[in-house]
């Protein structure tokens, strides 16, 4: 009976602590998310879409091989930042800090893109792709958004889309 009853409370005690370490483990992973709440966005920025339309690299000679739609962000309201870049996808995290109502610090990335191989693909891609850790900065004018950023990085002007 002793021995009925002593594995009684091991299987118990066993239950309670598995499901201890599953909540512990839950509360360790929300903690680990890194997803940035609308208050980390300013709101020029939240639930907006931008098409890049130049891109100048930081030698100063501007590259004019854009395609129209070829690379495109969406700034989530939920801090995730959507990238089209040619024929390949791309999301992330971003954090914009305002220091003005239509400019700010930026930081975006890393990215988890694809690599398929576009038919299409030419050096602005292959550069942003290159920069987004970098970008350091936005500026916003009218339906203008402006990305540079620093360590060799170009300035990227993007044009606001219907999301």
């Amino acid at each position: 009976m002793t021995n009925i009853f002593s594995k009684k409370i091991l299987c118990t005690s066993m239950r309670q602590v598995q499901h201890g370490a599953g909540l512990l483990l839950a509360c360790a992973l929300a903690a680990c998310t890194t997803s940035q709440g609308p208050a980390d966005a300013p709101a020029a920025l939240q639930g907006s879409a931008w098409r890049l339309a130049g891109y100048t690299p930081a030698t100063g000679n501007p590259l004019a091989e854009v395609r129209p739609g070829q690379i495109v962000f969406t700034f989530g309201s939920d801090g995730r930042l959507s990238a089209k870049l040619d024929c390949n996808r791309g999301t992330g995290a971003y954090t914009a800090t305002p220091d003005g109502p239509s400019q700010g610090s930026l930081r975006m990335g890393p990215l988890g893109v694809t690599r398929m191989m576009c038919p299409e693909s030419n050096a602005v891609g292959a550069a942003l792709a290159r920069d987004i850790e970098n970008l350091a900065s936005y500026r916003l004018s009218g339906d203008t958004l402006v990305l540079r950023g620093g360590q060799g990085s170009g300035t990227y002007v993007w044009e606001r889309v219907a999301p």
